[in-house]
C-alpha cells in the first residue's frame, strides 16, 4: 500500500462517525472512542481507560502490533470485557500511523457462530473427565480461555444458588452474581486473573434463614490445559471459630482489667 493511500485511509477511518471507531496506542490504550464505538462494546472509556482482554486476545494483541508496523493495515478478532463486566468477541480492522504511533480500529461484533466455533471445542474436550468433580467437599467451575464457563460441579450449584443450565455459556464473571460486591472488586479481580494467572477474593453471602456464610473464590489460569480453574471453598466454621477466639480473648481482657 502506497503511502498516499494509507494516509487516505488512516483519514476516513478517524473522521469516520457512522461505524464504532476506536483510536488507541500500541498498548491498547484509548485516546479517542466514538458514539457508536461506545454503544456497541457498552464500555464507560473514561472508567476502562484502556481495552481489558481476556488471556488469549492479550498474548494475540502483542503480536498483532508488532505484524501491524509492519503491515499498515490488518484485521483481526479479540475478546473485550464490557462495562458490564461481559465479554464480547469483536472483529477489528485497524490502521496503523507511523508518524503519531496511532491505530485506528474499525470494530464490530462478530456472529455467535463464529466464536463458538473458535472456542466451542474446548468445552468438549474437558467434558469427560469433569463427572469426577462432583465427589469434592467444595465448589468447581470451570471456564475456557474466553471466560465462558462450559462446566461446574454440584457444590457449585449449591454454593451459587442457581442450576447449571443458567451459568453455563455465561461469562466467567456471572460467578459472582450471587454476593455483594461492588464492580470496581470485580473487575480487579478478573484483571489480577488475567495479568498474574490468578487472583482470591473473600466473600460474604446470606442464607435464606438469615445465616452468613463465608466463602473463598480462587481462580487460576491452567496454561497447559487452556482453561480457567475456579474453587469455591466454605469457610463458615473457620470464620465462626476465629470470632469465638476473638470474643473469649476479648471477655478475658475484661476479666484481667476488672481483677
Amino acid at each position: 500500500m502506497k503511502q498516499n493511500d494509507i494516509n487516505q485511509c488512516f483519514e476516513n477511518l478517524e473522521k469516520s462517525t457512522s461505524s464504532p471507531t476506536l483510536i488507541l496506542n500500541k498498548l491498547g490504550k484509548i485516546l479517542i472512542a466514538n458514539e457508536a464505538a461506545i454503544e456497541l462494546i457498552n464500555a464507560n472509556f473514561a472508567y476502562m481507560d484502556r481495552l481489558i482482554m481476556d488471556e488469549p486476545s492479550t498474548l494475540k494483541w502483542e503480536k498483532f502490533v508488532n505484524r501491524l508496523s509492519n503491515d499498515i493495515e490488518l484485521t483481526e478478532n479479540f475478546n473485550i470485557i464490557t462495562d458490564d463486566n461481559e465479554y464480547v468477541m469483536l472483529s477489528f480492522h485497524c490502521v496503523y500511523e507511523a508518524r503519531t504511533g496511532r491505530i485506528v480500529a474499525q470494530i464490530s461484533k462478530l456472529h455467535y457462530g463464529i466464536v463458538h466455533e473458535q472456542y466451542g471445542y474446548k468445552r468438549q474436550r474437558t467434558a469427560p473427565t469433569f463427572n469426577a468433580y462432583n465427589h469434592l467437599p467444595y465448589a468447581v467451575i470451570i471456564s475456557d480461555a474466553s471466560g465462558i464457563i462450559c462446566m461446574l460441579n454440584d457444590q457449585a450449584e449449591m454454593y451459587l444458588k442457581i442450576q447449571k443450565s443458567q451459568l453455563l455459556n455465561k461469562a466467567h464473571q456471572h460467578i459472582f452474581d450471587t454476593f455483594s460486591l461492588q464492580k470496581e472488586q470485580i473487575t480487579e479481580y478478573l484483571a489480577k486473573l488475567m495479568g498474574e494467572k490468578h487472583a482470591s477474593i473473600h466473600v460474604v453471602d446470606e442464607t435464606a434463614n438469615r445465616q452468613i456464610c463465608y466463602y473463598q473464590i480462587s481462580s487460576i489460569f491452567d496454561e497447559y490445559n487452556n482453561i480457567i480453574v475456579t474453587v469455591i471453598q466454605d469457610e463458615t466454621e473457620k470464620k465462626e471459630l476465629e470470632h469465638e477466639i476473638e470474643h473469649q480473648q476479648a471477655l478475658n481482657v475484661v476479666g484481667q482489667m476488672a481483677a
